[in-house]
């Protein structure tokens, strides 16, 4: 499975080491999966982010959520949401 977020910079100021957040959880609501991609963003700047997590055979069936949040920095190190960061999407698992 591929998972791509296109993350762009509409704010006022550059984006210094914004933390991307990506989780995905299956049809019970269990996240079976969390990456970090690490990215900068001058104001305008359009980035694409993709990771490739792998579904086990034995994975649920039904609906999944993939989720993603844009950070300044990890919470416990003080980071914040950045505004309008945050997306999902959903996929069907058969």
């Amino acid at each position: 499975m591929l998972v791509q977020a296109i993350v762009t910079n509409d704010g006022s100021v550059p984006l210094n080491n914004a933390y991307l957040l990506i989780s995905i959880y299956d049809s019970n609501n269990v996240p079976i999966f969390t990456g970090v991609a690490v990215t900068s963003l001058n104001v305008g700047q359009q980035s694409k982010i993709s990771l490739g997590p792998t579904l086990p055979a034995t994975a649920a069936t039904g609906t999944y959520l993939v989720q993603a949040i844009a950070l300044t920095a990890f919470l416990n190190a003080g980071g914040v949401p950045v505004p309008g960061g945050v997306g999902a999407v959903t996929f069907t698992v058969n």
